[in-house]
């Protein structure tokens, strides 16, 4: 009796390694995807910073070049009202 206890034991056990070892392989699979998702997902991530890095320094670049114009913009202004007013004297 005893015997054929531990058989029945020996095959329950058995048919729950096979179980269980089934989930293991299902949730080392699931793992897996997750890991090739997560790899894309930093890929993108790591895309976007560049991106913003990229869109920071022609920010700045821009700002640089509009602070130029205004510089030469102002220059201009004052070399015209120089040479509006060396007109007018000459015109005396």
């Amino acid at each position: 009796m005893r015997t054929l206890q531990k058989k029945n034991q020996s095959v329950e056990l058995e048919e729950l390694i096979g179980v269980k070892t089934l989930e293991v392989s299902k949730d080392e699979s699931k793992l897996t995807e997750m890991k090739i998702a997560k790899a894309a997902l930093d890929e993108g991530i790591e895309g976007k910073k560049n991106d913003f890095s990229r869109i920071e320094k022609e920010s700045y670049d821009l700002s640089g070049k509009r602070d130029n114009l205004v510089r030469e913009s102002k220059e201009n202004e004052k070399s015209i009202i120089e040479l509006n007013f060396s007109i007018k004297e000459r015109q005396k």
